[in-house]
């Protein structure tokens, strides 16, 4: 008990254990948890290509298969592509499909495939390949920025020609989310940058100026024009309000007509003093804090 000892237990996955048979060998753990982990079974080595960058992929990085973990990354290499003139990575994972539990035994029922045939195996990943299954580097932990492999369906995936005689089995990689969010930003950046911004600048420049001088045209002749109408128009009114009744309702009207004609004469010099101020609001509109309330006209039904 003081300097340590060996523990044998069934795990609890194992109904049907049988009797172990005479000088059997048992593998020995470093730890409980190891020891009753489910078996790994055997593992099939693959290998990935990526175009770009991976830093902070490690070898023993986790390798996982939506979202469950059943394998591992046991190597990265810088490889030289001659035609491309690039760097691509290399990267050789060892995966456990019978980690993968109901799963892995239901898939080999349904497939009628022996895990054994090596052949049989091959093509059934290039049956997935052709479904689009890829490889991506994800981001597993943004502080540290730790970047494991995850194996997934992408349908919209471009297509790739899969080659059952090589081995070891190589599995088509996509950009990670990083660089996909990268490519996103500089497609949008590119498309700013090829907008004409100096012409269009230059056209609202302008625009602007001749709005100008269409108010000063219109503050110079056409406002002052309506105004003597205006004026006119009231005098005539007062006129012929004086040759009636107080109590009429004839003069009643003509002194309503009167206010409203002084009304639409301060309106008038209010949208003159505002254009000539804010000419911009003939292209944008004009905002609804713009006028006092008694300056607007009542709301439309």
């Amino acid at each position: 008990m003081l300097v340590g000892g060996i523990a044998f237990r069934a795990p609890p996955y194992s109904p049907n254990d049988k009797p172990a048979d005479e000088a059997r060998t048992f593998e020995l753990f470093d730890d409980q948890d190891s020891a009753l982990a489910p078996p790994n079974g055997e593992g099939q080595y693959m290998t990935l290509r990526f175009d770009q960058a991976l830093r902070g992929l490690k070898v023993g990085a986790p390798v996982e298969f939506l979202g469950v973990e059943f394998g591992k990354v046991v190597s990265i290499n810088l490889d030289f592509d001659a035609s491309k003139r690039s760097f691509p990575l290399n990267v050789g994972i060892v995966i456990y499909p019978q980690l993968l539990g109901q799963a892995h035994t239901k898939l080999l029922k349904v497939m009628n495939h022996d895990p054994n045939d090596e052949a049989a195996g091959v093509r059934l990943i290039g049956s997935f390949i052709e479904n689009g299954l890829r490889a991506q580097a994800r981001s597993g932990n943004l502080l540290t920025g730790q970047l494991y492999i995850a194996l997934d369906f992408y349908p919209k995936a471009e297509k790739v020609k899969f080659d059952p005689s090589l081995r070891p089995v190589s599995i088509p990689t996509i950009p990670g989310n990083l660089e996909q969010l990268q490519e996103k930003l500089e497609s949008i950046v590119n498309k700013i940058n090829q907008l004409p911004i100096e012409r269009i600048a230059g056209n609202l420049d302008s625009n602007l100026v001749e709005l100008r001088k269409g108010l000063t045209q219109f503050n110079a002749k056409t406002l002052p024009g309506v105004q003597n109408t205006l004026a006119d128009v009231s005098k005539t009114l007062q006129s012929a309000s004086s040759t009636l009744a107080e109590d009429s309702p004839q003069r009643e009207q003509l002194t309503q007509t009167l206010d409203e004609l002084g009304r639409m004469s301060r309106s008038l010099r209010e949208l003159s003093d505002y254009l000539g101020r804010h000419p911009e609001s003939l292209i944008r509109g004009r905002p609804d804090n713009a006028a006092p309330l008694d300056l607007q006209g009542p709301p439309r039904k």
